[in-house]
């Protein structure tokens, strides 16, 4: 997928009699547009990036391992789940942040294809080793 970035550092929050200059003053639907000076008025360091729905909507699903219903009886599973995965991910060379049964990452914006399947190859195999504990474990049955 290909992205515009327009870079509205200056140009933004009015700064040009709009909102943001990309699509009103120069006619360009940007995918990120990144902005900074208007959010505080130079008052304090602070930027942000702006993703447009068609590149964050793929992003959104992260990684979420259900194991079994969410009733009281499976909550402490749930908390276990993601800090198995994590265990595994990281005797593998990966990062992962559990968040109770989610498998947080946040992989550097410079990431290149190559890396991005090695991420997604390392958590797939974290999943399928936490999996085979808590099989042998009674805690979880496929």
């Amino acid at each position: 997928m290909m992205c515009f970035i327009s870079d509205e550092v200056v140009s933004a929050f009015g700064r040009l009699g709009h909102w943001f200059a990309s699509e009103e003053v120069f006619g360009i639907q940007p995918d990120i547009i990144t902005c900074a000076k208007g959010l505080t008025s130079g008052y304090i360091p602070m930027g942000a990036c702006l993703i447009s729905e068609r590149v964050f909507a793929p992003l959104v699903g992260g990684v979420e391992c259900v194991a079994g219903d969410y009733s009281d009886d499976n909550l402490q599973l749930h908390k276990t789940v993601g800090a198995r995965i994590d265990e595994h991910c990281q005797e593998l060379g990966l990062i992962v942040r559990p968040l109770y049964n989610m498998c947080v990452f946040s992989p550097p914006l410079v990431i290149n294809e190559k890396q991005i399947n090695e991420i997604f190859d390392i958590l797939g195999e974290g999943i399928k080793r936490a999996t085979k504990d808590l099989q042998k474990e009674g805690l979880f049955s496929s």
